[in-house]
């Protein structure tokens, strides 16, 4: 990979912030967490060329409304949207791809997984 990627992850699980920021910068990513949407829209301010490694089930602003400001905002950002839960019938990851999400994860990914995916993202997306 030419260039450093950046991966932001957004999850407001610290731990799970802390094991994939671990995880990722032993693959040799550079990383930063953000504990909501709101604290991820801003650290998408800050960085260039950045992955969003997105949550969805999170206080505050969610990871659907995220992601949808992310593709306002930022629509070239690959976000790959993550979640381990559910909300009664409703299919949140495939709701996030029709919304533009370059992937879905179902949690717990292992970190073999997961960089594979982050991998892939940023190879997809490099002009």
């Amino acid at each position: 990979m030419g260039t450093k990627t950046t991966v932001i992850i957004a999850d407001d699980e610290p731990l799970v912030r802390t094991t994939y920021k671990f995880c990722l910068e032993r693959a040799g990513f550079e990383s930063f967490t953000a504990d909501d949407g709101r604290q991820a829209l801003h650290l998408l301010e800050c960085h260039n060329n950045c992955i969003l490694l997105l949550d969805v089930f999170m206080p505050g602003m969610d990871g659907i409304e995220t992601l949808l400001d992310v593709r306002r905002l930022h629509p070239r950002v690959p976000v790959i949207v993550f979640s381990g839960g559910t909300s009664g019938q409703y299919d949140f990851l495939g709701a996030a791809q029709k919304l533009g999400a370059s992937a879905v994860v179902r949690k717990p990914a292992s970190p073999q997984q997961l960089v594979a995916i982050i991998e892939r993202v940023a190879q997809d997306s490099s002009p």
